[in-house]
């Protein structure tokens, strides 16, 4: 939703630079959110709630479709970094509470027992990787036009 608020600030203002970092955060989101659930499905890490509370090991059990199994690595993490690594290469005054915001997101994961800190680091590799990746690409369009 962040994203998609500065989008259309960018918009509203007529700001090329702001609806670039809109655009960027929403595709890096979007795109890290995909190959996350992507390699989520495949790797079935139990998360540490269902560990506890069905005593299971703390190994990866392979693909499954089953919430329980979907720890690794945090889709919420990887797409909150990528949204803020999209906004905040293209925009550097946005930086401090895009990321600031990631971060708040990455601790709740761990803190309501939904993932390991392991989970939300990748996660935020994931993030970071695709929103370097359209963050570089906004910047590209940005250097065109100068």
């Amino acid at each position: 939703a962040g994203c998609a608020v500065v989008f259309a600030a960018g918009k509203y203002f007529g700001r090329r630079r702001i609806v670039l970092a809109g655009l960027s955060g929403l595709l890096a989101a979007s795109a890290a959110g995909l190959f996350d659930n992507a390699v989520r499905f495949s790797t079935g890490r139990p998360r540490p709630k269902a560990r506890i509370e069905d005593r299971l090991p703390d190994k990866f059990h392979g693909p499954s479709f089953k919430s329980d199994f979907q720890s690794f690595p945090s889709a919420h993490t990887a797409t909150s970094f990528g949204a803020a690594a999209g906004v905040a290469f293209v925009s550097a005054p946005l930086a401090v509470p895009a990321f600031a915001g990631a971060a708040l997101v990455a601790f709740s994961r761990v803190y309501i027992l939904a993932h390991y800190p392991s989970d939300v680091f990748a996660g935020a590799l994931i993030g970071l990787w695709f929103g370097l990746a359209f963050a570089f690409a906004a910047r590209g369009c940005l250097s065109k036009e100068a």
